[in-house]
């Protein structure tokens, strides 16, 4: 980038804006390409646009992995395994990735934490049927809400 600044100054050009493209087969960013093109006539206001080579780690697509699978895809492009967030689910398996946070194909620096969403199974209450509970119920039209360890009555 240094150069192509330095480049352009010589030519008289001073107005210059810059982009990056994901580019992993690069070491280092590197002119893949300006507009004007090289050679072209170009007024001192011009402003000239450079495209430079991102050498950054696509990151996978890890959707659909269980979460051991998707760790060791992280560890093996060099990136790292961060947050595991849970989503309960019964759409996909438990311990399947379903989202995942920078999104796949996104350009990141070696080390990125890449965070996961991975399914789990969903935790219903287990009320056990008792009629004489309906029945209370039913007598003193009361409402009442479901709590992990049973239920209770709700406030009015």
């Amino acid at each position: 980038m240094d150069e192509a600044q330095q480049r352009l100054k010589q030519a008289g050009l001073s107005k210059f804006e810059t982009s990056f493209k994901f580019d992993p087969s690069k070491r280092d960013p590197i002119v893949l390409d300006q507009s004007p093109a090289a050679g072209s006539a170009a007024e001192a206001e011009t402003t000239v646009s450079v495209v430079l080579s991102f050498p950054g780690i696509a990151v996978p697509d890890l959707r659909g992995k269980s979460l051991l699978a998707a760790a060791q895809t992280l560890s093996n492009n060099n990136l790292a395994l961060g947050e595991a967030k849970s989503q309960p689910t019964d759409a996909k398996p438990e311990q399947t990735v379903i989202d995942q946070n920078p999104a796949p194909g996104q350009a990141v620096d070696k080390g990125t934490p890449i965070t996961l969403t991975v399914a789990t199974k969903p935790t219903n209450p287990i009320i056990p049927w008792n009629p004489k509970l309906f029945e209370l119920m039913t007598k003193q039209k009361q409402i009442f809400k479901v709590m992990p360890r049973g239920i209770e009555p709700a406030e009015q």
